[in-house]
C-alpha cells in the first residue's frame, strides 16, 4: 500500500543536507529517507539561497512553512471577497494583494487562488483578471546586426550598481511589436523598481535614443548609469550618455540575469500588449495607464509598498512630487 503523503519534516532535511555533504545522489537520499526521487530533486533545488548554493535545510524549511496556506477559502467571507476584487482589477497579483491588505483582512495568496479556481469551475470569469504566463521563446542571437562601437561591458560597472545602495541605476530593454512596425521602451530604476515605458514608431537606433533621452530627462538628477542588452537598437548609447551624463553599460550577450529586474518587467508589459500584438500605433493614453498601474502596484522585494512609495522614501521627496516627476498622477 503506497504510504501517504506527508511535508517533509526539519528532521529530514537535516538529513538530506547531511547526506549531501558526503556525496551521495537524491537517489540514494529518497531510498534511505523512504520518499520519491521527484521530491528530494524539488526539495534540494527550492532549497538552494541561490542557484548554485549548496542545499540549505534552514532556508528550506521555512521556505516550505511560508508556502502553506494559513487561511481556508471556503471560511472567508464576502467582507474580505469585497477588498481583494477591486484589487484584482487594478491587475495586482493574489501575493501582492494577500500581504498589502493585512492585518485588516487576513487571507493568503493561496486562498485567492482557489477561489478563483473554483469560480472558474462554476462557469465565472474572475480566473481572466490574473496575469497569464507565456511559453519559453527561443533566444537568438544577435551577433549578425553587427558590432556596436565603442560599447562598454558590464564587467567594467561600478560595484555599487550590484549593491543597489543608491537610487539611480537603470535598466533597458525594448520590447518589440508582432508586426516590427512599433515598440516600447522599457526603463526600470534597481533600487526603487519604477518601471518607465514609451512607445517608439521603430526600433531604429536613432530613435530608440531620442526615446530613452525623453524618457529619462525629467529625471537625470537620478540617473547615474544605465545598462542594456546588446541590440543594435541601442547603438546610439553615447548619444544618450551624453545627453543624461550618465554611463552606459551592455550586459553579456544571452546573460538576461544580468538585466533581471527588466526582464521581469518587460513580462509584466506582456500582460498590457500580449506577445504578437501591434504596435505600429499605441496611444499615449495605454502607455500612461500601463505606467501607472505598473508603479503603484505593491511589490514583494519592496515589502509590498509601491515603487512610487519607495521612491519617494529614497529621494526625500513628497509623494505627490515623486508621482508628478515620474508624471504618474
Amino acid at each position: 500500500m503506497a504510504r501517504p503523503y506527508t511535508h517533509l519534516t526539519l528532521q529530514e532535511r537535516c538529513m538530506i543536507a547531511a547526506l549531501l555533504a558526503i556525496g551521495k545522489r537524491t537517489t540514494e537520499i529518497a531510498e534511505r529517507l523512504g520518499r520519491s526521487r521527484s521530491t528530494i530533486r524539488d526539495e534540494v533545488t527550492r532549497g538552494r539561497e541561490r542557484m548554485g548554493a549548496p542545499y540549505d535545510a534552514a532556508v528550506a524549511h521555512q521556505r516550505a512553512q511560508d508556502r502553506r496556506p494559513t487561511t481556508n477559502a471556503k471560511r472567508l467571507n464576502e467582507s474580505t471577497w469585497a477588498a481583494v476584487l477591486p484589487l484584482l482589477e487594478l491587475d495586482w497579483s493574489p501575493e501582492q494583494i494577500a500581504n498589502r491588505i493585512r492585518p485588516q483582512c487576513e487571507v493568503s495568496h493561496t486562498s485567492i487562488y482557489r477561489w478563483l479556481a473554483a469560480d472558474r469551475r462554476r462557469g465565472g470569469r474572475l480566473h481572466r483578471m490574473l496575469r497569464h504566463g507565456r511559453p519559453y521563446r527561443k533566444r537568438h542571437t544577435r551577433e549578425s546586426r553587427g558590432r556596436i562601437v565603442n560599447r562598454r561591458d558590464i564587467d567594467t560597472r561600478p560595484a555599487v550598481v550590484d549593491r543597489r545602495e543608491r537610487v539611480g541605476d537603470w535598466e533597458l530593454d525594448l520590447v518589440i511589436g508582432g508586426d516590427h512596425r512599433g515598440a516600447i521602451i522599457s526603463v526600470n530604476e534597481r533600487v526603487t523598481g519604477i518601471a518607465l515605458q514609451r512607445w517608439v514608431p521603430s526600433k531604429d537606433s536613432s530613435r530608440v535614443a531620442d526615446g530613452v533621452i525623453a524618457l529619462l530627462w525629467p529625471l537625470r538628477e537620478f540617473v547615474h548609469t544605465i545598462t542594456s542588452d546588446n541590440g543594435h537598437e541601442f547603438a546610439g548609447h553615447e548619444r544618450v550618455s551624453r545627453a543624461l551624463e550618465a554611463d552606459f553599460y551592455f550586459a553579456r550577450p544571452h546573460a538576461p540575469w544580468q538585466r533581471g529586474a527588466n526582464e521581469n518587467t518587460n513580462g509584466l508589459i506582456r500582460q498590457y500588449f500580449p506577445k504578437g500584438s501591434s504596435m505600429g500605433y499605441v496611444p499615449e493614453w495605454r502607455i500612461y495607464n500601463m505606467l501607472k498601474r505598473l508603479n503603484e502596484r505593491p511589490r514583494k522585494r519592496l515589502g509590498y509598498r509601491t515603487p512610487i512609495e519607495v521612491f519617494a522614501a529614497r529621494t526625500g521627496l513628497e509623494y505627490a512630487a515623486a508621482a508628478e516627476l515620474l508624471k504618474i498622477q
